[in-house]
């Protein structure tokens, strides 16, 4: 019987991913080299990274809140969560014409880099009361959030995941919303964020933000992490990820040895790379499982940069996702 409950809240979007051999610029048509579709959504993502993450599935129930059209798209994604280990009892079907969530994605076949147009449909649905009722009964536990539902309730469901003192909350702010309440970073025990989302986070600080002037530069995020972690007010953890440089992590939990930043270089994948786009969700579903499961934090982050070297040699975001059994460790 499952111990540990990791509760995701978030988007579920039906991706639409066009391949070139280059993306094409303003006012210019190119010929596309591939065309597939696939399940999505950060919410969706992290959900299912969670879920295939786990080393011991018994033990860990990984569940969705969020919401999708009366469509075939809806049908779809749930189908797939359900196969592979997402409770989605709390995914709400909405109906009146509104669709589904649809990420439009455009991929460099070159570099494997993308570009993404997200229109939310049914995640703008969501509400305070689906929140609330989703993390009530439950005193402890993890809770993942991201920004790709409307912001105020990722506001709420912070407050009301941190009411208990005893939950875990995972925020990856992406996409980034100025409009967020910067009070609410003391009550997120884990902030994990690309180096342009951690400059973006403090960018009305022109002290903090000059720290990170260039992407996925190691140096400048071991030197930044402390100074953005105290002005959070973070309890706990956070993470800086570099792409290709792996990641910047700090553990400034109190039972920690070494309160000092760790730069831990990437995994180098076995396989071509081929599409980025679902790295980052990746990433985050192998440190909130390794942590739900009672692990540290360096044992997370080896697992989750493993795990990213995987899905980036796979095409579309939730189907690339690697189970735990796949991991070279």
């Amino acid at each position: 019987m499952a111990t540990n409950t990791i509760t995701v809240i978030g988007s579920l979007n039906y991706d639409v991913v066009t391949t070139s051999t280059r993306i094409p610029q303003a006012g210019e048509t190119i010929a596309a080299t591939n065309f597939e579709t696939h399940n999505g959504g950060k919410g969706s993502n992290q959900a299912l990274a969670c879920a295939k993450l786990r080393a011991d599935r018994a033990a860990t129930t990984v569940r969705l809140v969020g919401c999708v059209g009366a469509d075939t798209f809806g049908d779809n994604i749930k189908a797939f969560l359900t196969q592979n280990g997402v409770d989605v009892g709390s995914v709400r079907t909405i109906g009146g014409g509104i669709s589904t969530g649809v990420a439009t994605i455009l991929v460099d076949a070159a570099s494997g880099q993308n570009r993404i147009l997200v229109y939310p449909g049914a995640n703008g649905a969501i509400t305070e009361t689906d929140i609330t009722q989703a993390l009530s009964g439950s005193s402890s536990g993890v809770v993942v959030l991201q920004n790709e539902i409307p912001i105020k309730l990722v506001e709420h469901a912070i407050r009301t995941a941190s009411a208990s003192g005893s939950n875990t909350i995972v925020y990856n702010p992406s996409p980034i919303n100025a409009d967020f309440d910067i009070s609410l970073y003391r009550h997120v025990s884990c902030l994990l964020v690309n180096s342009i989302e951690a400059a973006a986070i403090v960018a009305h600080e022109p002290e903090l933000a000059q720290l990170i002037t260039r992407d996925d530069d190691a140096e400048q995020a071991l030197a930044a992490i402390g100074l953005i972690a105290r002005y959070l007010g973070l309890p706990r953890y956070i993470i800086i990820t570099l792409g290709a440089q792996g990641c910047v992590y700090l553990d400034n939990s109190p039972g920690a040895s070494d309160n000092k930043p760790v730069h831990v270089a990437a995994k180098k994948p076995a396989n071509p790379i081929i599409d980025t786009t679902g790295a980052g969700d990746t990433f985050l579903g192998g440190i909130t499982a390794q942590l739900a499961e009672g692990n540290d934090l360096s044992h997370a982050v080896n697992v989750a940069l493993s795990a990213s070297a995987i899905a980036i040699t796979r095409n579309g975001a939730g189907d690339s996702i690697p189970d735990y059994s796949e991991l070279a460790l």
